[in-house]
């Protein structure tokens, strides 16, 4: 059984228990698959290739990385800035009412209030669905949804709709608070999953 020395901790091991994760030879080839990971830990910004012959290495992982590309501006002021974003949409729609009883002659503003909310949810939907879609590893993003508070959230989001004719503003408000948290959470459970994230490197 041959030995080798690990270029990190410089410990002599059986070849079994050391990886040769890229093209450099002699001294340099092997490596403890622990004292790679601690490498990489310790300044993940570098990336994972060899400072020497600068060979990527190849990894092995419990699960994908998720991307947490920027959302639109949208999703960004309704996870960021829930208030704001409740205020703009009223206000937008009392601006809506006002030009829409000018044209049409609507003086009903609890049937246009409900109309509007009908909308505004199934866009919401829609936009939700988007982000899902590209979830890579979807079993675990549902699994860590389906946790007894965001359970609860989506109850009281589906009241809060079902009681919109009778709270019409308030309730309405309140719903898309609810959204804005929806939003919020789909990007911590996003982050939590590649805070979870474990890989091994593996030899070439």
């Amino acid at each position: 059984m041959t030995s080798a020395e690990c270029r990190f901790c410089l410990e002599t091991d059986t070849t079994e228990n050391l990886l040769s994760p890229c093209l450099c030879k002699g001294s340099s080839k092997y490596v403890h698959n622990s004292c790679l990971m601690n490498w990489y830990t310790a300044e993940p910004t570098r990336g994972i290739r060899c400072n020497s012959c600068l060979t990527e290495y190849d990894r092995e992982g419990t699960h994908s990385i998720e991307s947490l590309h920027t959302p639109h501006i949208f999703v960004l002021i309704k996870m960021n800035h829930p208030l704001f974003s409740i205020l703009l949409c009223h206000w937008i729609l009392i601006l809506m009412f006002n030009t829409s009883r000018s044209i049409i002659y609507l003086t009903d503003i609890k049937l246009f209030y409900i109309c509007y909310q009908v909308i505004n949810q199934l866009f919401i939907f829609y936009e939700l669905s988007g982000l899902v879609y590209y979830v890579k590893n979807k079993h675990m993003y549902m699994k860590m949804w389906l946790t007894r508070d965001r359970v609860m959230l989506m109850f009281l989001h589906s009241y809060l709709l079902a009681t919109l004719p009778e709270t019409t503003w308030i309730g309405g408000m309140a719903a898309e608070y609810v959204v804005c948290l929806y939003f919020h959470t789909h990007y911590n459970i996003l982050e939590t999953i590649n805070r979870n994230y474990t890989f091994r490197f593996l030899s070439r």
